[in-house]
Parts: structure tokens; sequence; C-alpha cells
């Protein structure tokens, strides 16, 4: 009888079975470990296009709120500025539902100083469902007598992918003059003198 470790042996004599795994027992650990693995790998991947989303999502919110804010800021500086060469001086001012002309004072990173500032409405190239609102200026001179796109500069994007933009205008109906000082004021598509 060959010699055995008293260890490996029963109380019977018999070989005590070693401790350790079988080849099936193997197999269903490693197969186990395969689907945890492939579970946890979704799990990350979903996280990460969650972040992604949300992360588009917040940078189209700001830049939605800058774009809000410089029009805003556009808007209030508006000067109320005469052709001078027109033949009834009419104010620099000119608009419809999807363009609006303007004289406005300017930041300095943008020249500075009063400007001729043309806001246009167009669709977007990728999905027409949706409207940018673009900006251009051009130097302001005394002399012209309407808007003139001399020295344009370069379109910029102001609002992108809204659903809908469009200029709407509040006062009075210039085709009923009223002679009361309180009379109704409404919103029109089209600034009239």
């Amino acid at each position: 009888m060959p010699f055995r470790p008293q260890s490996l042996l029963r109380a019977n004599g018999r070989p005590r079975r070693l401790a350790g795994f079988t080849l099936l027992e193997l197999l269903i650990a490693i197969t186990l470990l395969g689907f945890i693995l492939t579970l946890l790998f979704s799990a990350f991947r979903l996280a990460q296009q969650s972040w992604d989303s949300a992360e588009r999502h917040m940078d189209q919110n700001n830049q939605t709120l800058a774009g809000r804010a410089f029009l805003d800021n556009l808007l209030t500086q508006a000067y109320p500025f005469r052709w001078k060469k027109s033949p009834i001086q009419k104010f620099a001012f000119a608009g419809d539902a999807e363009h609006l002309n303007l004289v406005a004072e300017l930041p300095p990173f943008l020249g500075g100083g009063l400007q001729q500032v043309f806001l246009e409405v167009v669709a977007d190239e990728k999905d027409p469902e949706k409207f940018r609102l673009l900006f251009r200026h051009a130097p302001l001179r005394q002399e012209a007598p309407d808007f003139e796109a001399e020295g344009l500069s370069e379109e910029r994007t102001i609002l992108d992918q809204a659903k809908k933009i469009s200029f709407f205008y509040y006062g009075r109906d210039p085709a009923n003059p009223s002679p009361l000082p309180d009379a109704p004021s409404q919103w029109y598509p089209e600034w009239r003198e």
C-alpha cells in the first residue's frame, strides 16, 4: 500500500477527497462571472450615455440663456437714431416677423459704439423644423439714407435649434390712427413707422 499522509485519510482508512473545484464547477463560475461583467459593462455604458446626454442638454440650455441675455441687452441698447438723409428722417428701426434692423450701442469686442444691427431668422440646414437667429453688424454711417450692409461683419448665431423664432412689434395701428391718447395698442408681425 502506498504511503499517504495521515491528513489525507479518513477515519476508515480510505483516501479523503482533496478540497477543490471540479471542471464543471469552474465552467459555471466563469459563465456566471461573464454574465455579471456583461451586466456591469452595460450599466456603465448606460450611465455614460445618460451623462453625455445631460451634458449636451445643459450646454444647449446655457447657449440659449446666453443668446437670450445677449438679445435682451442688444434691444435695451437700441438707439433712437434718425436717418438724416432720408426725406422723412425716419427712425433707424425696421422689421418684420423674420428680420429686425436697428441701431444699437455695441460692446467693445464687437467694435463698440453705435452700429447697424441686422437680426435674421433662418431655418436650420440640418433640421428644417428648427430655427436659428443670426446676428450681423456694420458701422453706422451718419450720412446714409437707410440701412446699408457695407462693411458687414460675419454672421454669428445667437439662438440655435429653436422650435420657433419670430419678431412682433407692439403699438397702435397706423392704418386706423386715433386722436385719443389711450387708444388700444396691440402686437403686429411687422414694424410700421
